[in-house]
């Protein structure tokens, strides 16, 4: 047997030995050999790795969740945690309220109480919606005549940049910070939030849509009176 410089072992056989011995030497140092380069992986140093690398996070909007499209512009920034609570919107048009308004033009009666939802979302903020269940009744040249409505009040501590400045909708002058209406619905803007009233009120006159955003904007100042406006 002789040894070379990088460790590897040749044996020399000697003619003279027995066939079977020769051959018994030879399958067992080919099982050496096998058994100590059978974990070796040859190293080609062109070779690029082919492995794909981890996904690095994309920046998600704090608030939202939502992922901003790559390259987009993120969500605004001005919507920061939302105020806790908003008074009680059923407490801003009582019945004593629709009643003053309203008379002259039809007899309401309220058939049921106020139900009232509140919550906090980043859009509004904090809001609370109350819904009046009305009953307008008048006599006519027909005679008697009912209808039954609601009366919702919104009164949120967000979402004012949501319609101000005034895209869609028709500007109303001398109500909060702006005010705009949209059909029967009056949009006032308290800062960053908002008062919205729809008076779903039924009556004889010729354009109830009408009158009932004239009601709206009556009831408007009486609200925004109770909210220290």
């Amino acid at each position: 047997m002789q040894f070379y410089a990088d460790g590897h072992a040749q044996v020399v056989l000697n003619r003279r030995m027995s066939p079977i011995l020769r051959t018994a030497l030879v399958a067992a140092l080919a099982a050496a050999t096998l058994a100590g380069c059978g974990d070796r992986v040859p190293t080609d140093p062109a070779a690029k790795s082919t492995a794909t690398p981890s996904a690095t996070p994309t920046d998600t909007d704090v608030l939202t969740g939502d992922v901003p499209p790559s390259g987009g512009p993120r969500p605004s920034a001005s919507r920061t945690s939302p105020v806790a609570s908003v008074p009680s919107a059923c407490g801003l048009v009582g019945e004593a309220d629709l009643t003053a308004v309203t008379g002259g033009v039809v007899t309401l009666t309220f058939p049921s109480p106020p139900s009232e939802q509140s919550g906090t979302n980043v859009l509004t903020g904090a809001s609370s919606t109350c819904r009046r269940p009305v009953r307008s009744s008048w006599t006519d040249s027909g005679g008697n005549a009912a209808l039954g409505g609601t009366v919702v009040v919104v009164l949120q501590s967000g979402g004012a940049d949501l319609y101000f400045p005034v895209r869609v909708g028709d500007p109303v002058t001398g109500l909060g910070d702006e005010a705009m209406s949209r059909g029967v619905r009056l949009y006032i803007r308290l800062g960053t939030g908002l008062l919205i009233l729809e008076v779903g009120i039924g009556s004889p006159t010729p354009d109830p849509a009408a009158t009932e955003l004239a009601w709206a904007k009556q009831l408007a100042p009486i609200a925004l009176h109770k909210l220290g406006r």
